[in-house]
């Protein structure tokens, strides 16, 4: 047996297929590491602005330092989040017409995954007939 394939031993790649395979069978689109990613950036930027608006209205010294830690500690972790897509190339802040393209690439792709989807799920089972 390969190292890969060795009996007991984690396999993140025959992991993944297997999950790909899975929601493929069921008609599931997974979600991919891109859409995580963003996910969690519009989450890390809706909490640094809701820590911002806290801020506006703590009412004494000790709650607004306490708010300005956490609002410290979200900005730093949205910046984080953000360094992680654009290093992934996910997204490109300072290239508008790369940026385009891409999004354009991403939702010609999701639209097509969808019709495929779509039609899997209308499509006669075997041993269905038409009526």
């Amino acid at each position: 047996m390969s190292d890969n394939t060795t009996r007991g031993q984690y396999n993140p790649q025959s992991q993944q297929q297997y999950g790909q395979q899975q929601g493929q069978q069921q008609g599931q689109q997974l979600l991919d590491d891109q859409t995580i990613a963003f996910d969690l950036l519009t989450a890390a930027k809706e909490a640094v602005k809701a820590y911002a608006s806290a801020l506006t209205e703590a009412a004494t010294p000790e709650v607004r330092s306490v708010l300005h830690r956490q609002f410290e500690d979200s900005l730093a972790f949205q910046h984080e989040v953000a360094d992680y897509v654009v290093g992934k190339g996910w997204y490109r802040p300072y290239d508008l017409q790369g940026q385009i393209q891409m999004d354009l690439q991403s939702s010609q792709q999701k639209l097509q995954s969808l019709q495929s989807v779509q039609s899997q799920q209308q499509a006669p089972s075997p041993g269905m007939r038409p009526q």
